[in-house]
């Protein structure tokens, strides 16, 4: 899975445009050790600021319905420790 797209529940703006889709690219290594020792709140919406390319001020702006999908388009990125196993 390379990028996933995230409909939004109603446009947001981004770059000044309004928009209601937000990709989300897959993260690599490096995103994860942009996220070290942030607090999990913080490192998560880093990881989203990161895999979508949306400004820091836009994403601030999202409501947090969109957000919240954003939330669970990066937590199906992410393996769940029993997947990790096998």
């Amino acid at each position: 899975m390379s990028e996933t797209k995230i409909k939004l529940t109603t446009p947001e703006s981004i770059d000044g445009v309004k928009k209601s889709e937000v990709g989300l690219r897959a993260p690599k290594v490096k995103d994860l050790k942009a996220v070290q020792g942030l607090d999990d709140f913080e490192a998560e919406v880093k990881m989203i600021q990161i895999l979508s390319g949306l400004a820091p001020t836009d994403l601030d702006n999202f409501s947090l319905v969109n957000f919240s999908l954003l939330q669970e388009g990066l937590k199906n990125f992410i393996p769940s420790s029993s997947q990790m196993k096998s």
